[in-house]
């Protein structure tokens, strides 16, 4: 097997795994905010997450501005180094390593406990 090369500067600044679900309308931000009490130890700092949208349509010619809808729909929980982000939102968790990325195997074991313990929170 062929040693395996790690570039000082590696072109990957951030990995990140995203799944959408579609979640029970029972499960609220005050559920998701649980999500924290099986990760502090190794996600310590959590945030808000607030996603907000809004368009412009044309219509018979005519712009037609859709009016912005957003708010709050999650959390971020962060290492203590900054470097991985697990987000645990009503439509969705996301998994985030950033520079340096170590290697797809750790990436992934890390992504797949989290996935199982949101899964267990919401049952998507």
């Amino acid at each position: 097997m062929a040693e395996r090369i790690i570039f000082p500067k590696a072109p990957i600044t951030e990995a990140l795994l995203d799944l959408r679900v579609k979640l029970p309308t029972t499960i609220t931000l005050d559920i998701l905010a649980r999500f924290h009490d099986t990760v502090k130890e190794q996600y310590p700092n959590k945030r808000e997450r607030t996603s907000w949208k809004g368009g412009v349509q044309i219509k018979e010619g005519r712009p037609e501005v859709v009016e912005p809808q957003g708010g709050p729909d999650g959390y971020f929980f962060t290492s203590l180094d900054g470097k991985q982000v697990v987000q645990a939102r009503l439509d969705g968790f996301t998994f985030n390593r950033l520079k340096p990325y170590d290697r797809w195997e750790s990436f992934r074991e890390e992504a797949r406990k989290l996935w199982k313990l949101y899964v267990q929170l919401v049952s998507p």
